[in-house]
Formats: C-alpha cells, structure tokens, sequence
C-alpha cells in the first residue's frame, strides 16, 4: 500500500468555513506517518483545493481538474499542460494502458487500479 485516500465525502464539507476540518487533517498526518502518500478524492472548488493545501495534502483528484476522460483525451490534456514534447509519450502510454486492460478483462473478473490523483 503506497496511497492512503481521503473520501470526497470528508472533502465536500470543506468549502463552509465554519466546518472543521480536524479529520481531513488527521487522515493527513496518519498518512505522513505511515509514509504514505495521501489522495484527496473528490475536489470540486478552489476553496476545497485551497484548504486541502494548507493542511499538507500533496495530491488529489476530481472536476475541479478534469471530468472523466477516455485515455487519448487524457494523453491531449497532459500534453496541452505539460507541452508538446510530451504529448507522443502520453498517447503512447494512454494506449497502452488501454491494451493491458484489454488483456486483463480476458483473463478473468478484476479489479483495475485507479490511477493517483493529480498534483496539488
């Protein structure tokens, strides 16, 4: 175990400011810790994003980056982010992640892991 995630439904509270966030802060320290990396789900505003920062979370997901995209629309939004140097190696990654899980619904009912969320 590399990841520890903090559940969109402890990070939906932190846009009202009269709500504590002691938990998200724990969730955080247990992770730092344990010597993992901690993952917030489920970010959907600038204030969520900015409170999640201050209280040391590194990583995170959700709308406030990205809807849910189909591999080669994720390889075009890191290459738009990151330049055009990198936009072949993300495609060409994309669709290889794509083939391996191809390969691993042949070989019987799984799990696919989730990738780790975006940098903070």
């Amino acid at each position: 175990m590399t990841h520890l995630k903090i559940d969109r439904s402890f990070v939906s509270p932190l846009d009202d400011p009269r709500r504590a966030d002691g938990l998200v802060h724990t969730i955080i320290e247990i992770g730092r810790a344990l010597g993992l990396t901690t993952v917030a789900e489920g970010i959907e505003t600038p204030t969520q994003l900015r409170r999640l920062r201050e209280l040391g979370c590194g990583l995170g997901q959700g709308y406030l980056f990205a809807r849910p995209l189909e591999s080669d629309a994720i390889a075009d939004l890191v290459a738009r982010r990151t330049g055009p140097s990198s936009h072949a190696r993300s495609r060409r990654a994309a669709r290889q992640r794509t083939v391996r899980t191809k390969e691993s619904a042949r070989a019987g009912p799984c799990r696919a892991p989730r990738e780790s969320g975006g940098r903070l």
